[in-house]
């Protein structure tokens, strides 16, 4: 009896070969850089550049931009000695 146990222990080589192959390795490591990390980082990327776009232009047309260039304007002819003052100031 005792041998038969020893038989059955017993592999191959063909079947240590066999046994390798339906292992996964370990030691691979996963690409950082794969097609669908590079589409979902574009799909990022490209949202936050129409985000952006949207908020420039919202800020231009509502005016926020032309309040902040005239208080710069005034405050540097304001250094310089010139007083400036403007009933309308836009940016176009």
């Amino acid at each position: 009896m005792p041998e038969e146990n020893n038989q059955s222990e017993q592999i191959t080589p063909q079947e240590e070969s066999a046994a390798k192959e339906t292992t996964p390795e370990t030691s691979r490591r996963r690409r950082v850089l794969s097609r669908r990390n590079a589409g979902i980082s574009f799909g990022v990327i490209a949202l936050g550049v129409i985000f952006l776009a949207l908020l420039i232009v919202v800020i231009y047309r509502y005016g926020y931009a032309d309040n902040y260039v005239k208080s710069q304007f005034v405050a540097k002819m304001d250094e310089i000695g010139v007083n400036f003052t403007a009933d309308k100031f836009s940016l176009t």
